[in-house]
């Protein structure tokens, strides 16, 4: 009964992970969050709340001046290192290219690898990228969001833009820590330490035993029944 018991506890636990996780954004071994779901959020609510402004670690809820809430727990609130490094896997760009505050990344007309990394048309991730946290005309689409790095007295704002043909990237970019803004969200990641299909796979095993264990108590109880039967008749 333990064993079954045990095994339903890590069916559900595992199938509510792979739901949380579901519009996660799987990048070179971590799953980032929807920068597009953190919208509203302050620096001040997650320094003050749920999250280690030094180690990023998060745990518990983070709720914000409209009051909306969202549970952090095992996520990791991302610093500009760590966001400067994603923006590196996307664009191509070399690396150390965003070691100095408010690069620019390239901001010249012609390079089209925003419109790659932004999901435009507000269907859901395009090829598991980012959807737009903020789309100010038909053709200027940006994903914007706060790290946990402090620079130059403020908190970093890092974001992506897809605008007019050409992209830009940008780490370092100043704003106020109480400062909520409706295209603004939050860079959080969790460490990716187990595949998908991995964890689909233990799911699907997992499943399979408890119907093994079913149809085994079945048996069991069907033959005491049969001799029940058996030994009332003689």
């Amino acid at each position: 009964m333990l064993k079954l018991t045990c095994s339903f506890c890590f069916s559900s636990v595992l199938l509510l992970s792979l739901i949380q996780s579901a519009f996660a954004v799987p990048i070179d071994g971590r799953n980032w969050m929807q920068v597009s779901d953190t919208v509203n959020f302050t620096y001040n609510n997650l320094a003050t709340g749920p999250c280690d402004v030094v180690t990023g670690a998060c745990s518990g809820v983070a709720s914000n001046h409209l009051a909306t809430s969202i549970d952090l727990t095992g996520w990791v609130w991302a610093s500009s290192s760590d966001v400067a490094d994603l923006f590196e896997y996307l664009t191509g760009a070399p690396a150390g290219t965003f070691d100095v505050n408010a690069t620019n990344y390239p901001g010249a007309a012609g390079d089209s690898w925003g419109a790659d990394v932004i999901d435009i048309d507000s269907g859901g991730p395009d090829a598991g990228l980012f959807a737009a946290s903020g789309i100010f005309s038909s053709n200027d689409y940006w994903i914007a969001g706060l790290t946990r790095t402090i620079i130059n007295g403020d908190t970093d704002r890092s974001y992506i833009r897809s605008s007019g043909g050409h992209s830009s990237a940008v780490v370092g970019n100043p704003h106020g820590f109480n400062t909520a803004r409706s295209h603004t969200g939050l860079w959080l990641y969790q460490p990716s330490s187990v595949s998908e299909p991995s964890a689909l796979l233990l799911l699907l095993s997992s499943m399979i035993f408890l119907g093994l264990r079913k149809q085994k108590s079945r048996r069991t109880i069907g033959y005491a029944h049969n001799l029940n039967n058996l030994s009332e008749r003689i």
